[in-house]
């Protein structure tokens, strides 16, 4: 009985320990701009760029740490002839506002413990790259080893619905509003 409780005991400790350890993790995110929502995918024309906010922490360290941003782009579907290079990833501190730059790209912690900072992310999808490729592009802290995977899918500039598509549920809209007044027309 006494060892079956030690053993309670000490998994409960391993446990505590664990999720300590991940709570305490610092952490990349792509925000909306507007909402501040989390972005897990984008979809991008091509020739369209798009900029997020990129939210880094909380720290673990003290302000004065230098991190370096790198990224990987990776080709999922490749209808016709899909390049990692066919997107471009660029960094610029939000504020002050400065140029844009490509990885590896480094800025200087500022902020303490704890806390977060925020930079900018803009992806550009190339002018020639083909309609319905998927990418996957990886962003990598190399300072806390921190990875943010998310999905950009290249959209066909000419993606208009068929006639079916919005008729159909038109036409179903508009005999239900029939049959709901048929009905209660019925009753009177």
């Amino acid at each position: 009985m006494r060892k079956a409780n030690v053993i309670v005991v000490m998994a409960a400790a391993v446990m505590l320990a664990a999720m300590t350890g991940i709570a305490a993790a610092e952490s990349l995110k792509i925000l909306h701009p507007a909402t501040g929502t989390e972005v897990s995918s984008v979809s991008l024309a091509p020739g369209s760029t798009i900029t997020y906010d990129l939210e880094v922490g909380p720290f673990l360290n003290n302000p004065t740490v230098l991190h370096t941003l790198t990224n990987q782009v990776h080709v999922n579907v490749n209808p016709g002839a899909a390049l990692a290079s066919d997107i471009s990833v660029e960094y610029q501190e939000q504020s002050p506002p400065g140029l844009w730059n490509p990885a590896p790209y480094q800025w200087t912690q500022e902020t303490a413990a704890d806390t977060y900072e925020t930079l900018k992310v803009n992806l550009t999808l190339a002018q020639d790259a083909p309609p319905g490729a998927d990418y996957t592009i990886v962003i990598i802290d190399v300072a806390t080893g921190e990875r943010f995977e998310f999905a950009v899918a290249s959209m066909g500039a000419n993606s208009i619905p068929e006639f079916a598509t919005i008729a159909l549920p038109v036409g179903a809209i508009l005999g239900l509003l029939f049959l709901f007044n048929h009905r209660k027309r019925r009753k009177e």
